[in-house]
């Protein structure tokens, strides 16, 4: 399923489809893509020399940095936080697969988050695993799990 669906979304595909459904459940979402590697085209364009890890792009006017990764198949830029439905795993079990995206984490990390929400499965105690989660200091927030990304143009009626 889509991760920019709302949860409501996704759980009612699964009541009126019985389809096995993989959904992202802990990391950052993919905010931008594209096939071009735009990394490559700007280092030519601008004569500047950079590595390829840690990438972050940051807007001139802004405090956010949105965390980049670029490869042979193409451009990937990521939202500035974190989203973790651990406290709707309980809900969620008709899942087939949940995704962990952990590109932007080291990988101590991200096995750290992995136990964490399998423990709060097999074990039942979402409490405790939402204190360790918040005891790793990640920006985590809600982004869209529960409302709709909807795109208003100014000066629009309805």
């Amino acid at each position: 399923m889509s991760s920019e669906i709302p949860l409501s979304d996704v759980k009612s595909s699964y009541v009126r489809t019985g389809a096995s459904l993989i959904y992202q459940v802990f990391g950052r979402k993919i905010m931008f893509y594209s096939k071009r590697r735009l990394v490559d085209i700007y280092k030519q364009f601008s004569g500047l020399e950079f590595g390829s890890e840690g990438i972050e792009l940051q807007e001139f006017m802004r405090t956010q940095k949105y965390p980049l990764y670029y490869n042979e198949g193409g451009t990937y830029v990521y939202r500035d936080y974190f989203i973790s439905l651990l406290e709707e795993m309980p809900n969620i079990s008709f899942l087939k697969y949940a995704y962990f995206e952990g590109l932007t984490l080291g990988s101590d990390i991200l096995a750290k988050v992995v136990n964490i929400f399998k423990n709060a499965v097999n074990f039942g105690d979402i409490e405790s695993a939402k204190k360790e989660l918040m005891d790793l200091n990640l920006d985590i927030q809600d982004g869209f799990a529960y409302k709709d990304t909807a795109y208003v143009k100014e000066g629009f009626d309805e």
